[in-house]
């Protein structure tokens, strides 16, 4: 059985890691948002409103306005990439996956911790003019190559034991939030925007962009780019990564794994809540989608957040008393009259 303080290392360093991919892709995809005028009703909104949606989708409103008067592409570019205040930027992710994962280096295959260790120094080689001369566009994507090659190397050299499961634990739970923050943000511009048009089609592929996922959403929708159907891709697909039920049966699985080893128990609340969202996510696929996507992103949102502290408390705590959870992760959850 695994050390807890090894299972957690593992787990926050995976979310870190995925975190920074995740921020880099959004301000990416973002950054070609302004520059194609995607969102908002004149040239100046389209600008201002991409850049505020990003610090939306970083989930950190209150650091940025702490730092920065006005949401611009200098601004947000460097707070999202090398903010000291702001612990989402890829700079805060990568050097706290650094630390965690140096401190349990035997765990890990060699190259797993040489590939994160480099990704660590070539932020080094960046610097302020150099993000402002080259643009957020080179250094995204080398943020991002160098983390598929750590997820590469996961996934071909780690032997799938518990703490290949617990890297997984932390990988697709992350995913899961941050798609589900990607759709909130999305949904709630499109709520103050223009009627359906081609505007809409236009943000419906950068969200698909942000979620790695427009080519795949072309192959099985091609001739319908709504945001409705869009939201119950990246929500209810069972087939891509980035897709919360991919997600959610990721963690099933890895935590199916996790109590065949023993190291949790077989009714351990990390397990009854991913029973609950897969429950969540089967009922909502047979509802009205407008009517109920706002509330079904609100709930999974809070579905993450239980998940999360239902694995550290079951996990990571010394003194945790193994007891089924409680009633009330499937009462908070009831749909209300």
């Amino acid at each position: 059985m695994m050390l807890a303080r090894v299972a957690e290392a593992l787990f926050w360093a995976s979310r870190d890691i995925e975190r920074a991919e995740t921020t880099a892709r959004g301000l990416e995809v973002g950054h070609a948002a302004t520059l194609e005028s995607v969102f908002g009703a004149g040239a100046a909104a389209h600008g201002e409103a991409s850049w505020e949606a990003l610090v939306e989708l970083a989930g950190d409103p209150e650091e940025f306005a702490a730092e920065h008067q006005e949401a611009s592409e200098r601004s947000v570019a460097w707070h999202l990439t090398f903010g000291e205040a702001n612990p989402n930027s890829v700079q805060s992710s990568v050097t706290r996956a650094r630390e965690t994962v140096r401190s349990v280096r035997d765990r890990l295959p060699s190259e797993v911790w040489e590939a994160i260790n480099t990704l660590y120094l070539d932020l080094a080689d960046w610097s302020a003019s150099r993000l402002e001369r080259e643009g957020p566009y080179a250094f995204c994507a080398q943020v991002r190559r160098q983390i598929f090659l750590v997820y590469g190397l996961v996934e071909h050299s780690v032997r799938r034991d518990d703490a290949y499961q617990f890297f997984r634990l932390g990988r697709f739970l992350e995913r899961a939030d941050r798609t589900a923050r990607l759709l909130e943000v999305a949904h709630d511009i499109g709520a103050d925007s223009a009627p359906a048009g081609p505007f809409d089609v236009q943000r419906s592929a950068t969200v698909l962009r942000a979620a790695r996922a427009f080519e795949a959403f072309i192959s099985v929708e091609p001739n319908d780019m709504s945001p409705a159907a869009v939201s119950r891709f990246l929500i209810l697909d069972d087939r891509h990564p980035c897709a919360i039920a991919f997600c959610v049966d990721n963690l099933a699985d890895a935590l199916g794994d996790l109590v065949r080893t023993g190291d949790i128990a077989a009714d351990a609340p990390p397990l009854v809540a991913v029973d609950v969202a897969r429950d969540l996510l089967d009922t909502a696929g047979r509802l009205p989608w407008d009517r109920i996507l706002a509330e079904l992103l609100a709930r999974l949102r809070r579905l993450a957040e239980m998940i999360e502290g239902a694995i550290v408390e079951s996990c990571f705590l010394a003194e945790y008393d193994r007891r089924p959870a409680d009633a009330a992760i499937q009462s908070t959850l009831q749909p209300q009259d």
